[in-house]
């Protein structure tokens, strides 16, 4: 029998987490190990095919119709058969090995919900035959505690109303029976939003009625995680980065990046959206909801306090600007909430919710939204 191991530099392997150098999204990151083949004592060779190590990025989800997808793939062979032979005799063998990620490499931070999950490893690999000539597959793994720390590429805002009534300061327009109509718009940072920061958003509102009058806006912060049915026809799709460096003489491979795949940090271009039926606010804690072939769970994140509206007595609008700390990072965790992320399975993003409460007896407070 044939034992395999996967070890760091100095010979670890009882560790947690594999070691690695640099910053993910920043500088190119190392990783660097020993990987090590075994026989039993009366064993001098087996017939093997390959042996490989590879760092990969995977997306998980877990709960209904249960998904893995590899996103990026780097490996090396670090030995193989002849190509004219289908096994060839190898004994007990030891290859240290350096895998380096690009400053650029595409990939998630390692993230871990209930439902959905992101995340990296380093995996030693060896294909062998045993009886009957049937072969077996032995594997090792780490995980690697990988964190972006780049910015993500910004979201593509929904398109505005537009139209000779619209008013291109206030484009939007809230409809819930019963209540004020109001002409509003959210205005939100361009920039990235991380762990201690103040975020600071501004509502501007021109409610129709000019007798209408407003108290005070709440703000709120809600995470969505929407977790797609991609139902691909294996449980590790191939749609993914692959690099292969091989340790023997032969031409490297190079794949291309999946446009699928964003990351970094809470933020993208202010996205206000009009506040359906289901942007309920105050939120529980967590709530979900699934039609089809897709499900989100919501998280409320954040709460800051109501503040009272000014008035422009010239325009008719009310305005006021509230700021929100991001909740502090904790422990290793650098995204201690998460971040925005859109792959094949899941998406995680970011919403402002703001209740606005007019001062008018028996009527209801009004929400609106926008996407981070």
């Amino acid at each position: 029998m044939a034992h395999l191991s996967l070890t760091t530099v100095s010979g670890n392997s009882v560790i947690r987490h594999f070691p690695f150098q640099g910053y993910l999204g920043l500088t190119p990151v190392h990783i660097e190990g020993i990987v090590q083949i075994r026989l039993e004592a009366k064993q001098k060779r087996i017939p093997a095919k390959l042996l490989t190590v590879s760092v990969r990025a995977y997306e998980s989800r877990r709960t209904g119709n249960s998904q893995t997808r590899v996103l990026v793939d780097y490996s090396q062979t670090l030995w193989s058969k002849p190509s004219d032979q289908p096994h060839a005799e190898l004994g007990d063998f030891q290859s240290p090995f350096k895998i380096t990620l690009p400053k650029g490499v595409v990939g998630f931070s390692t993230v871990n919900y209930q439902d959905y999950r992101t995340y990296w490893r380093v995996e030693a690999t060896l294909e062998h035959a045993v009886a009957f000539k049937s072969d077996i597959v032995l594997s090792k793994h780490f995980d690697l505690l990988l964190t972006r720390h780049d910015i993500s590429r910004p979201l593509s805002p929904p398109p505005l109303p537009s139209g000779p009534d619209i008013d291109p300061a206030l484009p939007l327009r809230t409809d819930k029976p019963r209540a004020p109509v109001l002409h509003y718009n959210i205005s939100t940072p361009v920039h990235a939003v991380g762990p201690t920061d103040l975020l600071f958003t501004s509502v501007f509102i021109r409610p129709v009625d000019k007798s209408v009058k407003l108290r005070s806006a709440s703000l709120l912060v809600e995470r969505r995680l929407v977790l797609h049915d991609d139902r691909p026809s294996s449980p590790l799709s191939a749609n993914r980065f692959r690099a292969h460096i091989s340790l023997r003489p032969s031409p490297a491979e190079h794949g291309s990046a999946d446009d699928v795949f964003a990351f970094g940090v809470v933020r993208s271009p202010s996205s206000p959206v009009v506040a359906t039926p289901s942007n309920i606010y105050p939120s529980p804690p967590t709530s979900r909801e699934g039609t089809g072939r897709q499900k989100t769970v919501t998280s409320t994140v954040a709460v800051g306090q109501a503040a009272a509206f000014s008035l422009d007595r010239e325009t008719g609008v009310w305005t006021k600007t509230i700021s929100l700390p991001w909740p502090a990072s904790k422990g290793q965790s650098r995204w201690p909430i998460g971040e925005t992320v859109r792959g094949a399975l899941g998406s995680v993003s970011f919403w402002v919710k703001v209740k606005v409460a007019p001062m008018m007896p028996a009527t209801p407070a009004l929400l609106i939204a926008c996407r981070l």
